[in-house]
């Protein structure tokens, strides 16, 4: 079995003199890793650290993450990372669903975000001051501590409240050993991190890389800019990324299909895959192997996989694949009509130790089975076809009733991207209609709404039923994603359009206004308040995915929007409302949809 503890201690003394991480064009050592992860040691040490503690890490550098959960791994003490772009108050949230016992490790940035009392704080830019290109002549292993967790990974989920998943070493080490067998990482290898450090897939992505002597590569300023990523890939030569299919999507289409030879592997999971657009990528000469990986948070992330071979570019789905080692699965088909479908339950060492401290949600999902085997409740509705194969259907969550009939919005989805015109869809539930959001492919100039929608309908018809086929489209120059790169249900850009039973105001906006991206920043749950329309974009503290959000928005309202990294800079609202309002698009309209209190 892989023994993360043990790997991660070697690799770092047999590799000291290799690069292990290049972020902003800087490189460090894996020795200079091992330095670092001493002195954060030493001063959390002095600050009273304990077996019963918790390590929070909060921190807008990738350098500074990966020494904290070093120091995580190698002291026994479970790490809970922490988006630094969360307002103070969720992280307040979280802080205090963790309970006592505490300690969090900060930037100078995100220090000020930490205001519970009884929390610990241990600001690593001023930690590692000392310790910058200093090596120890002798290190010697940190004091054992023996958790039976690895980490917490907090997740929304569908309530929107922050839930703690909790995953067990052991569970994570045969995760890491399945990862190991697949990439087969050497020195020579090359990972570039493309999602947020503080989602599920990133996880094993940093420490299959660093318990290989392989060498990590960040985005620059960790901002997710397709093309730059693209151009990253294609200089650093890279071996292998791990991220969510639209992500992908996304760096293959903005970028050129040369900067992408390099990638002997690419994993992709957290949505199904459009085979449509892997077949695309395959024709135009990107021979890399692709993975697809399925797995929730609560069960260490990847629990099934399948390499897609030549057959599978044909498919009309990709199959969920094989079960990972010590992993099982079961249908439970007591809700469903059809004798092969029903919600996937998972058991064995992947399952996790639950929400921490809310026994509650715990209760819904996790559960011993009659042969005291773990086993938890994905929420994922899958069928199991003709030939053996699992396909992914839809979310539990998504199935709705619509004039009396059971709709798996996965299912049309799935249908839709297989339309020629399509390069990516969602459905939702509007009132009483289902409601398209569609992506033409790239590449469509002649597109015109009424011709090629109508091709569509037609080919839609010949697949589904008429009470599951959609009756209005809505067309979309690009998808918002969220903060992990899938795309975001949530966002207005997908939401603007549905009418609702609920309280509130709907706005209607058919020119930029600073009232429009004030609407627009808090629809994303960016405060405006105290600010003023002359106040720099930076100064409000957007995530970069929120960032790709709002950009995304711009780029359907101009001809010529600014360009992502200017939005970094000293754009303020009044600014964009400039730009915008000098080489505006013909026409548009925009509705926001402020819900009430109630």
């Amino acid at each position: 079995m892989f023994c993360l503890k043990k790997k991660l201690w070697s690799s770092l003394v047999k590799h000291s003199g290799y690069c292990a991480i290049k972020y902003e064009g800087q490189e460090y050592s894996y020795s200079t890793l091992l330095v670092m992860a001493e002195r954060l040691s030493i001063s959390l040490r002095c600050n009273g650290l304990s077996q019963n503690h918790k390590l929070l890490i909060c921190t807008s550098n990738p350098l500074f993450h990966c020494v904290g959960v070093i120091f995580s791994v190698l002291s026994g003490i479970p790490y809970v990372p922490i988006d630094y772009s969360l307002p103070r108050s969720r992280i307040n949230t979280i802080i205090g669903s963790l309970g006592e016992h505490v300690v969090a490790c900060t930037d100078s940035g995100t220090s000020g975000k930490f205001t519970q009392e009884g929390i610990s704080i241990s600001n690593m830019s001023q930690v590692f001051e000392i310790a910058e290109k200093k090596i120890l002549a002798s290190i010697q292993p940190f004091e054992d501590y023996n958790s039976e967790l690895q980490y917490i990974l907090f997740t929304s989920g569908s309530t929107g409240a922050p839930k703690g998943a909790s995953i067990f070493c052991d569970g994570f080490n045969n995760l890491l050993q399945w990862y190991h067998d697949l990439i087969s990482p050497t020195t020579e290898s090359k990972c570039m991190v493309v999602s947020s450090l503080c989602f599920d897939l990133t996880q094993k992505n940093l420490f299959i890389a660093l318990t290989s002597g392989s060498r990590l590569i960040f985005m620059n300023d960790l901002i997710f800019e397709p093309a730059v990523i693209a151009e990253q890939i294609d200089e650093e030569d890279i071996d292998w990324i791990n991220c969510a299919p639209s992500a992908f999507y996304l760096i293959a289409d903005e970028g050129q299909q040369s900067q992408l030879s390099s990638l002997r592997q690419v994993v992709l999971g957290g949505e199904s895959i459009n085979p449509k657009k892997i077949r695309t990528y395959r024709k135009l000469g990107l021979n890399c192997q692709f993975i697809n990986s399925y797995g929730p948070t609560e069960c260490t992330d990847v629990v099934m996989y399948h390499i897609l071979e030549d057959i599978d570019y044909e498919r009309d789905y990709i199959p969920l694949g094989k079960s990972i080692d010590n992993t099982q699965f079961e249908l439970d088909k007591s809700h469903f009509s059809g004798k092969n479908t029903g919600e996937l339950i998972l058991k064995g060492i992947c399952v996790g130790n639950g929400y921490i401290n809310n026994s509650e949600q715990t209760a819904k999902s996790f559960f011993v089975d009659m042969d005291q085997i773990k086993s938890y409740r994905t929420g994922d509705l899958v069928k199991l076809e003709s030939n053996g194969c699992l396909k992914f259907i839809s979310r539990k969550d998504d199935q709705i009733k619509l004039h009396g009939y059971r709709i798996e919005l996965g299912e049309v989805e799935a249908n839709l991207n297989l339309c020629e015109y399509i390069n990516m869809s969602v459905v939702k539930l509007g009132h009483e209609e289902l409601i398209a959001y569609i992506q033409p492919i790239s590449g469509c100039d002649n597109w015109d709404d009424k011709i090629h929608i109508t091709k569509i309908k037609l080919q839609l018809a010949k697949q589904l039923p008429s009470y599951s086929l959609p009756s209005r489209y809505i067309v979309l120059e690009q998808f918002p994603l969220n903060r992990n790169g899938k795309i975001d249900r949530k966002s207005p850009l997908l939401s603007t359009h549905e009418q609702s039973d609920q309280s509130g105001s709907l706005e209607h906006f058919n020119k930029v206004t600073p009232k429009l991206i004030r609407t627009l920043l808090n629809t994303m749950s960016i405060s405006t308040e105290g600010l003023s329309d002359h106040t720099p974009l930076k100064n409000y503290h957007i995530s970069s995915l929120r960032m790709l959000k709002l950009y995304s928005i711009l780029n359907q309202l101009t001809d010529s929007p600014p360009k992502l990294a200017e939005l970094y800079g000293e754009v303020s609202i009044n600014t964009l409302c400039s730009m915008i309002y000098t080489n505006p698009k013909s026409h548009f309209s925009i509705y926001c949809f402020t819900r009430g209190t109630q």
